[in-house]
Order: C-alpha cells, then structure tokens, then sequence
C-alpha cells in the first residue's frame, strides 16, 4: 500500500512486545473472552494501529505444549527430590543438586515457571502460578502492526492481508529450500 509520501507496511510484534503490551495493561486480556479481534493503541508506537488476535487453536496447542513439559520436568525434579533423602548416598551439596536440577530446566525449558529450593541437604519446587497465568493468558495472542490507516484496511482486513503476507513468505521460503 502507499500513498503519496510514503509506502505503509504490515508486521507483527514479537512474543516479548506483546508481553510488554499486556503488562502495561494496553491489552485487556479479558477481552479475549468475548471476541478473537482489539484494536488498541500505545505510547510504544505512535501513529500507527496495533491490532491483537487470538487464535484459539494455537492457544490451545500451546497450553497442551507447555503442560507436558512442565509435567516431564515434575518427573525429573522429583527424580532429584528423592535422590536426596535417599537413606544410603544420598545426593548432598547445594553444588551436586544444583548442577542436577540445571541439567532438567535447561532439557525443558520450563524453569521460569517453577520456584526452587536448594540447600546443602534438600531440594523442592513448586510452579509459580502467577506466571503461569500471564503465559497461559497469552497463549494464541498475537499482534499485527501497520502503518496503513482505517479507511483504507480496517482492522479484519488487516489481518487477512498479514495472513496472505505471512502465506507468500512461507512459499517463499519452501520454494528457496528446493
């Protein structure tokens, strides 16, 4: 799209931007309830349209992806729990656990989620519930950003045509891999 001065654009925001947007509250993730589809505006970026969606197919693959392996996680954590009230060799040294518990957060990539406890003679963990929740909030959320006004896309067009863009980059990208 252009118009005289200028040629407008269509992107998306990544994953760190839009928890930013959320967390200064310019997204109400409760709106997601009610409709797949906001229009909202931020100081973050003057003069242009933020438009976020939710895709609920991929909030819910998301959410499923995240709860297997924070549950593969609990497995190995707990390996670790029993290994140090073990009656003979138990595993002892905040050193020794840690080095074990850093191995299990770092396969599955889930540690921001957990709260851990390690001493010289013990280990525990629980999730954290307040960061399980802005992920799950979250998941499916995206945001399209443009610069093209209004009265020329409004915001469903908008992100038909993100869609279209993001098709052509994927048969792009298929056709250079031949």
């Amino acid at each position: 799209f252009s118009n005289n001065e200028e040629i407008d654009w269509i992107t998306a925001l990544t994953a760190p931007q839009i928890k930013g947007l959320a967390e200064q509250e310019v997204i109400q993730l409760g709106l997601f309830d009610e409709q797949n589809l906001v229009e909202v505006e931020s100081v973050d970026y003057p003069r242009e349209r933020l438009i976020a969606c939710r895709n609920p197919i991929t909030a819910q693959s998301s959410a499923e992806k995240r709860e297997k392996l924070l549950k593969l996680t609990e497995v190995e954590l707990e390996k670790i729990v029993q290994a140090t009230r073990r009656e003979k060799r138990a595993l002892k040294g905040a050193d020794k656990i840690g080095l074990r518990v850093g191995k299990v957060i770092n396969k599955y990539k889930v540690g921001k989620f957990f709260e851990l406890s390690i001493t010289d003679t013990s280990f525990s963990y629980s999730r954290k519930s307040p960061e399980l929740k802005v992920a799950s909030a979250l998941d499916g959320l995206y945001v399209i950003r443009t610069s093209v006004k209004p009265e020329v896309l409004d915001a469903p067009e908008t992100v038909k045509t993100y869609k279209k863009l993001s098709q052509v980059e994927q048969a792009f990208r298929s056709y250079k891999t031949m």
